[in-house]
Formats: structure tokens, sequence, C-alpha cells
């Protein structure tokens, strides 16, 4: 029979496994964390970004934090830099604890994207460092070859792909829009990332075509709504009759089938063709879509709108069950609605529509629908530039309320401003308007606008620059309408981007903002003459 051990041996017999515990009184605990030693000094600059013109010095402040009783002298140098950036050479001398660094890149420097770069300073073998992001950058209106080579031209079916819309989604990717000749026509679609790379995280390698109403549809404006989700407006063509086209998609490219009749929605005005332009997205998810129809053989082509509710019904509270039409034109003028744009009125919605052809023309309409007859003449505006050949081809309202028109006059760029009650400024251009023939002896036209926070106005297009090749051009003007002459030559980009011979054309336009340079820059999307027609991207230093 076992006897029980004494109490003595029993406490004894504990102690050491309290002491592996290491959390009880009397046991061991871990070191304490050994403290780096003060650095002796410390790097800040102005900025963590410094942008470098081509050919030219950029600059920005640099301290020093002196600790432990520093005085020495700090060289200062650079690592990681673009090609062709160089530092100035720098020391700060003993006691000295501001200085300003220089960095400069010759005129040959290639373009770079956003690249971080160390700023470092060494006093014998002391040293500490400082990230500083470096971006190489062109003139203004110059190719920025930075994006893919400045240009992206891509095919999207096997045969002719027209481009004519372009947006940007909040993580700075890139979505053009247009059509693809596929069967007998198709939407299509291509996401690039910021910089121009085709994003393989979308649909089928980056692009995504689809028949949508079983014939020919094109899409003509793309927008992503705040759930993330992309809207595209257009036109299809079944039965021999075209109907204005809305479809959904999920950021992944997939058709968002909750929207419309299984992804997507039609709508005519009567029996004859009807073609939607452009599309504006409303701050309540609701889709307005511009452009003309015939409904009155009499009066020709008229301004047609439709609005559609987020889950993509024609919305009741809009016009005559969702649609409107509208004549601006005399007789059987024709009335084509090419742009639309949203604008505030003392607190309240109301669209502008703007097109025309043969001449610029305006129509404004409330939130409900109705021609807003404080706007122009009774609620439009016609023959603003006294011409018969010409038609307003984008719209925007700038940061005053003032409205800016562009297209083209006689086959040159035109602009017009308003204010905003629809009488031109006199304060712009030649008494509110202006026109700027790019090719004086050939043909060149406006097809987009973008107006920079700063109020200069810049309009893309096309323009014939040998024969009869057309080439991308893009024009730059202060907000009084004069030509910005430090963009481009004279504030004119004539850009060939497709191969010499064959015709490209700007049909949309975007202002990029991008903050790790930072900087906004231009892109123009259209398209390319390669063996077919080809989506094409360029983007521009602004």
């Amino acid at each position: 029979m076992s006897k029980s051990l004494p109490n003595a041996v029993l406490l004894m017999l504990a102690v050491p496994a309290l002491a592996c515990s290491g959390g009880s009184e009397g046991g061991t605990s871990d070191p304490p964390p050994v403290e780096e030693p003060e650095k002796a000094f410390l790097i800040s600059l102005d900025s963590d970004r410094l942008p470098v013109l081509q050919g030219a010095a950029n600059r920005m402040g640099i301290r020093i934090e002196r600790r432990a009783g520093f005085h020495g002298a700090v060289e200062i140098s650079a690592e990681n830099l673009p090609p062709g950036a160089k530092l100035a050479p720098l020391t700060i001398a003993a006691d000295e604890t501001e200085a300003e660094l220089t960095l400069s890149a010759p005129a040959s420097a290639p373009h770079s994207l956003p690249t971080l770069a160390h700023i470092v300073g060494k006093a014998g073998d002391v040293s500490a460092e400082r990230d500083l992001t470096v971006t190489v950058y062109g003139k203004p209106g110059a190719l920025d070859t930075s994006f893919a080579g400045g240009k992206v031209i891509l095919p999207v079916g096997n045969s002719d792909d027209y481009a004519y819309a372009i947006t940007t989604q909040k993580d700075g990717k890139l979505l053009i829009a247009g059509r693809s000749a596929e069967r007998l026509g198709d939407v299509a679609l291509i996401r690039l990332t910021q910089d121009g790379a085709l994003d393989a995280t979308f649909g089928s390698g980056g692009r995504v075509t689809m028949d949508l109403a079983g014939a020919a549809d094109c899409a003509r404006a793309v927008a992503v709504d705040a759930k993330g989700r992309i809207v595209i407006a257009g036109t299809s063509e079944r039965d021999g009759r075209q109907d204005f086209l809305v479809a959904r998609y999920m950021p992944s490219g997939e058709l968002d089938e909750s929207f419309g009749d299984q992804g997507h929605a039609t709508v005519g005005f009567g029996s004859e063709d009807s073609t939607a332009y452009a599309m504006v997205l409303q701050a309540d998810g609701k889709l307005v879509v511009v452009g003309d129809a015939n409904v009155d053989v009499k009066k020709g082509l008229d301004f047609a709108l439709a609005r559609f509710t987020s889950d993509g019904q024609l919305d009741p509270n809009f016009g005559d069950a969702g649609k409107i039409t509208q004549s601006v034109a005399a007789g059987n003028g024709r009335d084509s609605a090419y742009a639309v744009a949203l604008q505030d009125v003392a607190g309240e919605q109301r669209l502008v529509l703007a097109g025309g052809e043969g001449d610029f023309s305006l129509a404004r309409f409330t939130a409900a629908g109705a021609l807003d007859t404080s706007f122009g003449a009774q609620g439009s505006l016609k023959g603003l530039l006294g011409s018969s050949i010409g038609a307003a081809k984008a719209v925007q309202v700038d940061a005053d309320g003032n409205i800016v028109v562009a297209g083209h006059h006689t086959n040159d760029f035109a602009l017009l401003r308003l204010d905003p009650n629809g009488a031109l400024d006199a304060s712009f251009g030649n008494q509110g308007a202006l026109v700027t023939p790019i090719n004086p002896k050939n043909w060149d036209g406006a097809e987009a606008l973008a107006i920079d926070p700063d109020g200069s106005i810049v309009a893309a297009g096309w323009a014939y620059d040998v024969g009869s090749s057309a080439n991308t051009a893009l024009v730059r003007y202060m907000p009084n309408g004069e030509l910005d002459t430090a963009f481009g030559e004279g504030g004119v980009a004539l850009t060939q981007v497709a191969a010499a011979t064959k015709s490209d054309q700007g049909s949309a336009l975007l202002l990029q903002t991008d903050q790790r340079v930072p900087t906004t820059r231009i892109l123009v999307a259209g398209y390319a003459s390669t063996s077919a027609y080809d989506f094409a991207v360029t983007r521009f230093w602004r």
C-alpha cells in the first residue's frame, strides 16, 4: 500500500512548473526589448511627390532634424529615380537644417509612370532616407508615352470596331464603349487599367461583346453608377427599325439580369427609327437617354428623350410615360440631340440638350420633362451660328452654371458659351462664339469637350491633315475662349494615331486625375484604321 508524499515534497515539485509558465511571481520572463539607438538625424521633404518636366528641373525644400548632439554635414543622394532623372549634387552643411533639392531630366528622357524613389542622407556611417514619388512628364498637349506608349489600339472583334464613349471607375480603371461589327453589330466594351493595359479581370481578357436585342446593337454612352455597375446607352436595330437601347453590366462585365428585361431594355417612339446618341446618369440612379426620333414625317427628326428608372423601366413620372419628343428647327429641319448635360437652376435640376443639323440647336427641360420656357426663346435655341453646315456634338455646364457647347461650323471646330439662362456670353470668344479652323484648307470638327477646374476648355475631334486621312485633334482654350498657346502647337495638338495615310478620330474625352503625380491628364477615345477600324485610346499631358 502506497504512502502519500509529504507536503514539503509536493511544494518542491510544484515550483519548477511555476517557473516554466513565465507568468507567476518568482518565475523567469522574456528579456525587455532592446531599444534602437536614437538616429543622429532625420530627413523631411516639402512633399512626397515631385513631377519633373522633360528638359527642365523642379525643386522642393529638404530639412534635417538634428538629434543626439549631431552637428555634421549630410550628403544627399537619390536612389531608384526614373530613367533620365537626375539629382543635382547637394550637401547640407554642418549645423545647417534646410536646403533645396533639385531634380532635372533632359529633353530626351522618357516619360515615366510615378516611380517610388528614395532620398538618402549620409554622414559617415550614419544615414536616413525619405520616399519620394518622381514622374518625368511632357509638355502640355504632348502624347503621354507612359500610357502604353501613348496610344492603345485594340481590336474588339474580327471586323470594324468603333469607340464612342469613355468613363472611369472609382479605382481609376477606364471603360470604353462602342460597337463591334461582330455578327450584325454588337455592343462592345473594354476595360483598361489606369495606365492603359487591358484588364484581364473584365469580361473575356478585358473585352465584352454582346448581342443584346437580336440584331444590330451599338453603345454611344457609358457611365458607372453608385454601386459600381456599368450602364450603357445606344441603339438597337431589329425588324428594320432602330430603337433606344439601355443595358447594365456588373463590374465583372456580366450582364445584370435584374435590370430591364434580363439586363437590357429598348424603347421606340413610333413606327419609324429612333436613334440614341448620349446619356446622363442622375444622382438618384435614373438614366436620361437622348437622340432623335421621327414621329411626324411633316416635322422630320425631332429631339427625343427617354428616362429610365434605376431598374431599367421607363419612368412614368417623366414626360409622356417616360418619353418626350420636341421640335426645334422650323418645318422638317433635322433636330438630333447629340449631347446632354445636367444643370442646377435655383436648386432644381434641368436637362440641357444640344445638337441640331445645319447649325447648333439647344433645348432645356425640367426634371419632370416639360420644356423649360425660362431658357432661350421659350425653352429652345436655334440658328446660333447662322450656318447651314454644322452641328453641336457636346455640351457641358461649368462651375458658374454657364453652358459650353462644341461641334463644327462649316467643317471647323466651333464653340459657344451661354449664360445659365441661354443668352450668349459676350465675354467669351467673339460675343459668345468662336470658330477654330484646325486645317484652314480642309475639314475638321469637335466631337467632345471637357471643362477643367480652372475654367479652361478642352475639345477633341478630328481634322483632315494630309489628303483624305483624318487625325485626332485636341484643342485647349483659355476661360475667355482664346487659344491656350502653351498647349501643343499654338493651342492645338494634332496627333496621328493610326499609321500614315490611314484615318483616326477622337470621339470622347475624359480628364483623368492622378494623385500619384499629381496631375490631370487628357484621355481621348475613338477609333483608328489598321487592317480594319479598331478602338483607340490616347493620353496627353495637360
